[in-house]
């Protein structure tokens, strides 16, 4: 696409790949277009499968679906919505088709949102040899597994579960570069915001964060079993009906049964400055900013899941002013540029897939990994109209779709 040098590509290049039918789709995508990422919504018809299968090099998903769904199961309407039930694997056709240049590097994670209802989702693609990774130069459509591990869903189509994040080559922050631009700009922060010193390894990139189970009288929720579905339509299923509050510990432990989902929150507040002032002294302009990613802290920790959702959008921890109308970005909020990074406490979705688990206050608990921006990104998250629902959240907070 021309560019020379490595980073995520923000919003304004996101709607330029919409324009250029390189994102392409019969809903209208500028709507879902984030800061630096895209929501993926699902198409109309889903299909239940004997299981997960992923496709082999050359096999077309349409094919896969043919083989292993479950024949005496109709293929499931979801333009009139439908309850997907629980414990059950679907695949879905998105309601999106990429149409990749060579340069460009895809990768898929489920929405906060999605990931915080325990909704386990993942991509495939035609020939695809990996989970939600879509290989360079890649046409076609994207597919959509779905398992709900804790609830019956009401899900219909044109709803986003998963968000898109394109990269032109390399964007991610090695250890050094993690450790200097975090202390030179403010990456991580204490609950009080104060900056605070990144813990971190040469052995892998990003920022070590720890499990808080004391700051908050409620430090968590586990969901609860129930037969009543959580309409992602909505946004005031009642949480009484759906989640347990997880009172604070008492000697800092929390014994977690085996197979028990449960939401909660790191002890560092995390930021991701959209934007930084140019290191050149004699500028008055700005340089891209960064977005994050967050990802197990050790492979060697055991057989638990720390989170789903993992992509955290430039401007996540960070406080700003309204801005005017900007004509020029398609009806998109423009901002002043006074940003200040205070840090928001990163929501953890946990399951033990071992033997009970015993978490204790701040254990290790993930790793947040920083990606430079291709360009300044001209929306950023939290911002008014943007549809952002965790720009500003304390302790472990639920998804939207709960009141």
């Amino acid at each position: 696409m021309g560019w020379n040098k490595g980073g995520v590509i923000p919003s304004q290049l996101l709607r330029s790949m919409i324009d250029s039918k390189r994102i392409s789709s019969k809903l209208n995508l500028y709507p879902h277009v984030q800061p630096a990422s895209i929501d993926l919504p699902v198409g109309e018809v889903a299909y239940e499968m004997q299981g997960v299968v992923l496709p082999r090099k050359g096999e077309k998903v349409a094919d896969i679906i043919q083989k292993y769904r479950v024949p005496q199961v109709k293929a499931i309407d979801l333009t009139k919505g439908a309850i997907l039930e629980k414990g059950v694997t679907y695949l879905i056709r998105s309601a999106v088709r990429l149409n990749l240049d060579s340069d460009i590097k895809v990768d898929a994670s489920p929405k906060s949102s999605i990931g915080r209802i325990d909704l386990h989702t993942r991509t495939v693609v035609d020939g695809g040899q990996l989970f939600d990774t879509i290989p360079v130069g890649y046409d076609g459509y994207i597919y959509l597994y779905i398992v709900s591990n804790s609830f019956r869903v009401y899900l219909e189509s044109g709803i986003p579960v998963m968000q898109l994040r394109f990269r032109s080559g390399e964007a991610t922050l090695d250890y050094l570069e993690t450790k200097m631009l975090g202390e030179l700009h403010g990456f991580v922060f204490d609950k009080a915001g104060s900056n605070i010193p990144l813990c971190i390894t040469s052995q892998l990139p990003g920022a070590l964060l720890t499990l808080d189970l004391q700051s908050y009288d409620i430090v968590g929720w586990w969901a609860k079993h129930t037969h009543r579905p959580v309409f992602m339509n909505r946004l005031d299923n009642p949480i009484s009906e759906f989640w347990q509050p997880i009172a604070r510990p008492k000697n800092g432990s929390l014994h977690v049964p085996h197979g028990q989902f449960g939401i909660y929150v790191t002890k560092e507040h995390v930021a991701f400055p959209p934007f930084v002032k140019s290191r050149d002294k004699n500028s008055n302009g700005l340089e891209p900013g960064f977005s994050g990613v967050m990802m197990i802290y050790d492979p060697t920790a055991g057989e638990f899941r720390a989170h789903y959702a993992g992509f955290f959008d430039p401007g996540c921890g960070c406080r700003f002013s309204k801005g005017k109308e900007d004509k020029n970005s398609k009806g998109f909020l423009s901002w002043k540029k006074n940003v200040k990074r205070r840090g928001n406490a990163g929501v953890l979705e946990i399951r033990s897939f071992e033997k009970d688990r015993i978490l204790r206050d701040g254990d290790p608990i993930c790793r947040m990994v920083y990606e430079r921006l291709l360009e300044v990104p001209d929306i950023i998250y939290g911002m008014d109209g943007l549809g952002s629902n965790y720009g500003v959240q304390k302790g472990a907070k639920l998804a939207k779709f709960f009141k």
